[in-house]
């Protein structure tokens, strides 16, 4: 049906509105000339064949650039689409007897011609490209949302093994998707995971994420056997012969099914997904700071700022160091210990933040102050949340040592962007997001734990440069 739609039937010839419903071949023969189908009149029942010399209307005269002579072009105003020069007479047309061809097609003819033709062609090239690869997929996130997971490495040095996602076949017979084409029931196809990324040869990305980009690097899968239905399946996809760098940028995922599919039996069906960049993002227990009318505080420094008595009596002469108002009452607090297991977990934006023992991404029996855990995901969402459960949170800040039972914590997150786009203009751009250090620690983005968030971003731009710098602790990471 792409070069022959069975709707041309002589009287009916394609023109600039009705194009688009005739085939290649269709429009073709019954607007255009070629060297040996230059009839001079058109017949009356059936009217055929189009177009026809009778049927033209004397057009401009021109100069014919390689000659420099002038020419007499015949225009087709009317039975199809207008063509200004759609013959020219030749040289000794007016000498010829009328059996001899007296007219040619010459550039200029064939330039409007083109001017038809060239913009259908790659239409209906590609409209022979989807009819071939017709199949389609759809891809969702996995029940987990992030689609990789893996430990960080230092230098931005590790890798994404494993996939995880859902795939469900959504093909239609021809463009009309209430017409499925499906799996037939009982057989099986290869499904393979196929990611396209780019790389910035020897350079972080997270350190000078504007480094030039590499041209595409494609990582694929091992295949499995797999029975695809409209209702998705969730998958785990192997790279571990070619796996997936978290030093990476531009990254797009591919699915590509083969085998049965409706009335084939070796059929191609794919579908795709723009991930964003991997995210290796640092969750600091940045509780041996604190903040109080904008002065930052060591309070990890017991030294300066030992933990706060409510016992001991009051001398406003002589404060406590953590009263530092002189009111009695304490102003700084933490540090903060989180003990008895730490669960942390990247979920939807709109998902509740439930990490727990079966439910999380990246887990650790305690951690103290000025330490932080690191891990790196791929996932879709241009916002999700980055959530962790604290079996236990104790305050070392005072002599009682305040306790906090099964506290959730949960923080709002921008994906890492890192890729070149097509601008409006034709030209491509490389949009990312500019890294920082935050005391020794250099990312994108960075989540801290604090005893008093609400006031210490007051003291948020001191705190980068605060020392001692953090330090990095292992946990255990949930399957990849």
């Amino acid at each position: 049906r792409l070069w022959d739609a069975d709707r041309y039937d002589g009287t009916n010839p394609p023109d600039t509105v009705t194009g688009a419903l005739f085939g290649l071949s269709e429009f073709t023969s019954a607007n255009f000339f070629s060297d040996d189908t230059m009839a001079p009149r058109a017949f009356v029942n059936p009217e055929l064949p189009l177009p026809a010399l009778d049927r033209l209307v004397p057009g401009p005269i021109e100069v014919y650039p390689p000659t420099g002579s002038r020419r007499q072009y015949l225009t087709k105003t009317g039975d199809g689409v207008p063509v200004t020069h759609m013959v020219a007479e030749g040289l000794f047309s007016r000498v010829t007897p009328p059996f001899v061809t007296r007219h040619v097609l010459d550039d200029l003819v064939f330039g409007d011609y083109a001017a038809h033709l060239l913009p259908r062609a790659i239409g209906y090239a590609s409209a022979l490209i989807d009819y071939f690869f017709r199949g389609r997929l759809e891809i969702a996130p996995p029940d987990r949302h992030v689609y990789g997971l893996t430990g960080f490495q230092e230098g931005n040095a590790g890798a994404f093994t494993r996939l995880r996602f859902k795939v469900r076949n959504v093909s239609g017979l021809g463009s009309d998707p209430t017409l499925p084409e499906d799996v037939p029931a009982g057989q099986a196809g290869e499904l393979r995971a196929v990611v396209r990324y780019r790389t910035a040869a020897g350079v972080n990305l997270l350190v000078r994420p504007e480094a030039d980009l590499s041209a595409p690097v494609v990582a694929a899968s091992a295949p499995q056997t797999v029975t695809l239905t409209r209702d998705f399946t969730e998958l785990n996809f192997d790279f571990s012969n070619s796996p997936i760098p978290t030093n990476a940028a531009d990254i797009f995922l591919t699915v590509v099914y083969r085998g049965p599919l409706g009335l084939e039996q070796d059929a191609v069906a794919v579908g795709g997904k723009d991930l964003f960049e991997p995210d290796s993002i640092p969750i600091v227990n940045a509780t041996d700071y604190d903040c109080f009318n904008g002065s930052l505080a060591h309070v990890s420094d017991f030294t300066h700022f030992p933990p706060f008595d409510p016992f001991l009596p009051f001398d406003s002469s002589n404060p406590q160091p953590r009263d530092v108002n002189a009111d009695g009452q304490q102003d700084l607090f933490g540090p903060d210990d989180e003990l008895d297991g730490i669960f942390t977990k990247a979920l939807s934006f709109f998902a509740a933040p439930t990490p727990s023992e079966s439910r999380f991404d990246f887990a650790l029996p305690q951690r103290t102050s000025a330490q932080y855990i690191r891990y790196s995901v791929l996932q879709d969402e241009p916002f999700y949340t980055v959530a962790w459960r604290i079996g236990r949170v104790v305050d070392r800040g005072n002599t009682l040592t305040p306790t906090f039972p099964n506290l959730v914590m949960s923080i709002p997150f921008a994906a890492n962007i890192n890729r070149l786009i097509l601008l409006p203009d034709g030209n491509v751009a490389h949009q990312f997001r500019t890294s920082f250090t935050y005391r020794g620690v250099t990312a994108t983005d960075i989540v801290l734990f604090l005893a008093k968030p609400g006031r210490f971003t007051q003291c948020l731009g001191a705190s980068f440069n605060a020392s001692p710098n953090l330090i990095r602790i292992d946990g255990t990471l949930a399957a990849p």
